[in-house]
């Protein structure tokens, strides 16, 4: 059995997953029940008010997950966002940009973000009131998160149209969700994110010059965020998904048996279609079983879903999503798919271990595929 790097799915008694997926299932169930007791007259408002706005509806459950995500950032990622130049913030911005247009230079962009997020020192944060809420949203979208930073934008517009005392106190509301989320989580999750702590130890001291120092740093929170988001939004989604003509797989490079030079996987404008080099690949065995349920499956990294959609005329073509990726990076990849007209159901690697974030050597990844073809039915 291969060790956790950050966090792991499987139990050690049984080897596989099938455990973390009742216990996700039974911890959202409840999350929602209880949450909604407390943040359902905001939400309630926020309904009405978004309807002024004409905005999409969207659940009861998708919102009290935004105020939770909300609360988990500014605790989190408050110090940082306060403390981050402006300056370096709209620079990170022009990179970003850069990096879409000059897909020859990735590696140079790359370099150049994290020498520019060298220079935040997140130092200490009291990370309360609006003003921080507006400096979290310059930090998102400094670090290429502008769907998150949209949609938390939403909340910050709403807050800006009533009372003060009101909005203050729908902050503290977030914080609150939050705190109690840490406990809550650490106590049904904990067990899944063991290997977080040591990673951080390891990897933070050499981490701040790096593009990708806000994913490698992110805490056990942040992985059990990840869990319950990626949760949340299969259920919210689940209707409009099963409503398409056609379904997309879409699993992340670090999935294949081979490294990088000898995978001889094909390059398309979608990613990556596997050729069947190696039997023994989970990705090849994803291809199989699409190929058996008539389900297309690309490998793309986990930064090129909105290019993808995009450059390809996929998006709001009915076409579903059944995206595979890290803890960390899902729930935030179902946003971004539905920000693009394309309803998507996560399923989570079982593990990390690609060279790009967590490794010094590729460890192939993997997947119980039995949920893929469970989602896909």
């Amino acid at each position: 059995m291969i060790e956790a790097i950050t966090y792991s799915l499987r139990s050690e008694q049984a080897g596989n997953d099938e455990e973390y997926y009742q216990t996700i299932r039974a911890f959202t169930d409840a999350w929602l029940e209880e949450t909604q007791k407390t943040v359902g007259a905001l939400v309630a408002d926020f309904q009405v008010w978004r309807a002024g706005q004409s905005l999409a509806v969207r659940s009861i459950g998708e919102h009290a997950f935004e105020l939770l995500v909300l609360g988990v950032y500014l605790r989190e990622h408050g110090a940082q966002a306060e403390n981050f130049p402006e300056a370096a913030a709209v620079l990170l911005e022009t990179l970003l940009d850069a990096q879409e247009e000059l897909h020859w230079a990735e590696d140079v962009v790359k370099t150049l973000r994290g020498l520019v997020n060298g220079i935040s020192d997140p130092g200490e944060s009291a990370g309360k009131g609006l003003v921080s809420l507006e400096r979290l949203l310059l930090w998102l979208r400094a670090q290429g998160e502008h769907t998150k930073a949209a949609r938390l934008a939403e909340w910050q517009a709403y807050f800006n149209v009533q009372q003060p005392a009101a909005s203050a106190q729908a902050l503290v509301l977030c914080r609150s969700l939050a705190e109690d989320f840490n406990r809550n989580s650490m106590a049904a999750f904990g067990k899944y994110t063991q290997g977080v702590e040591k990673f951080l130890k390891e990897v933070t001291p050499r981490a701040r010059w790096r593009y990708d120092v806000c994913l490698v740093t992110s805490s056990r929170l942040d992985y059990h965020l990840g869990m319950l988001g990626t949760e949340i939004l299969d259920r919210a989604y689940r209707q409009r998904f099963l409503a398409s003509q056609h379904i997309m797989v879409i699993v992340p490079p670090c999935l294949r048996a081979q490294p990088e030079g000898r995978c001889q996987a094909e390059q398309t404008p979608l990613g990556a279609k596997c050729t069947g080099c190696t039997p023994t690949c989970r990705v090849h065995q994803i291809t199989k079983l699409g190929q058996q349920k008539g389900l297309v499956v690309y490998s793309i990294p986990d930064d090129q879903l909105s290019k993808l959609c995009i450059s390809s005329g996929q998006a709001g073509s009915n076409i579903g999503l059944i995206g595979v990726s890290c803890a960390l990076t899902n729930w935030g990849a179902g946003w971004e798919a539905e920000r693009l007209g394309l309803p998507a159901q996560g399923i989570l690697l079982d593990y990390a271990g690609c060279r790009k974030h967590w490794a010094a050597r590729d460890i192939p990844t993997d997947v119980d595929i039995r949920k893929i073809e469970t989602v896909a039915s």
